[in-house]
């Protein structure tokens, strides 16, 4: 009886693998587009509320791009427009549909931009949120960095290179996908079945912020619900103090200044957070003329043993099922880029 179990499941799954295959090699791809507003600055909301500051100018739009061979010289020619941040692969690039960047491709991007006087202070950050894989990065004609990796933000300190008025950038990546020993998840050079279309280049946003000499660069945010205290660890440019204002909605329910690098709070009546009473509470830093904003929930994670003896996972020091869901975000038009917002917000 097992035998004929074992022998119909291995048919059933062999007929499906042909199946499979024949629509693979037969019918014809559709790319659907999604029903959501892009426009001509796609999104352009603030990229980074857990660590927020009004200084901002957003780099996404359109850019010129080329593509060509590694044994090809790039002459400065572009080949036409594309829409970052949205990777060369995708419908809503712009660029002509079948497109893609091998292994052997070298992709180069252009565009200009301008700042205004007032926003050009001693300190500007260029961001990228992500490029995949490999990329250096040009402004005004000269190298400001290089990065490798295709999953992680970085940024790059562009204080000697930028200047008020135009500013031009270029960046030119390369991408080895699943041919090289760098990360490249479901990427792969022959898509299908399981396998994801890959995809290259630039596919998160693309900012600017600057400050004064003096500024808060990082801060480390970690609740303690077993001393009721909200506790941060300050990255400064200068040893200045911090002053620090936690709100509870319009309620202001602490103010104070630290002189050193961390700050204990003691908060008293606070509620805790969970998915059921997802509270949060706003903070915000000054350092100098530098605010930057942010926002906290007073939880624990940890494993705990309930009242059998089981160790469980835990939220608030209690047993909580966890629910292990697994939702990809992935996009027909945008592929691991969403067309906005509103798009992520419709998919939780």
């Amino acid at each position: 009886m097992a035998e004929i179990a074992i022998f119909c499941l291995a048919r059933f799954a062999y007929i499906c693998y042909t199946i499979v295959n024949y629509m693979e090699e037969n019918m014809k791809t559709v790319r659907l587009r999604t029903p959501f507003e892009v426009g001509s600055t796609p999104l352009a909301e603030y990229p980074r509320p857990q660590f927020a500051r009004d200084s901002y100018v957003t780099l996404n739009g359109e850019w010129d791009y080329a593509i060509l061979r590694k044994s090809e010289s790039f002459n400065g020619k572009y080949q036409g427009k594309i829409l970052v941040p949205f990777s060369p692969e995708c419908l809503l690039s712009g660029v002509p549909e079948g497109t893609r960047v091998t292994p052997d491709d070298v992709l180069y991007y252009h565009r200009t931009f301008n700042l205004d006087a007032n926003f050009v202070k001693a300190v500007t950050i260029l961001h990228f949120d992500a490029v995949d894989m490999i990329c250096s990065v040009k402004l005004n004609g000269i190298s400001v960095g290089e990065h490798i990796g295709g999953y992680v933000p970085f940024s790059l300190d562009v204080s000697a290179a930028v200047k008020v008025g135009e500013n031009v950038i270029e960046v030119v990546v390369t991408d080895p996908c699943d041919t090289s020993y760098h990360t490249h998840a479901k990427q792969s050079s022959k898509p299908g079945g399981i396998w994801y279309t890959p995809q290259s280049g630039i596919w998160q946003s693309v900012w600017i912020e600057s400050m004064d000499e003096v500024y808060l660069k990082d801060v480390t945010i970690v609740p303690d619900i077993d001393t009721d205290t909200i506790n941060f660890k300050f990255d400064k440019s200068a040893n200045v103090p911090v002053d620090v204002i936690i709100m509870d909605g319009a309620k202001a329910i602490f103010s104070g200044q630290f002189d050193g690098d961390t700050a204990s709070i003691k908060l008293e009546n606070y509620e805790l957070w969970s998915p059921e009473n997802p509270k949060l509470y706003d903070v915000a830093f000054k350092v100098g003329n530098d605010i930057v904003k942010s926002y906290f929930g007073m939880r624990k994670f940890s494993w705990v043993t309930d009242s059998k003896g089981f160790k469980r996972m835990g939220l608030n020091n209690k047993p909580y099922f966890h629910t292990g869901l697994l939702d990809q975000g992935y996009w027909s038009d945008g592929m691991l880029t969403p067309p906005s917002n509103a798009a992520l917000e419709w998919d939780v």
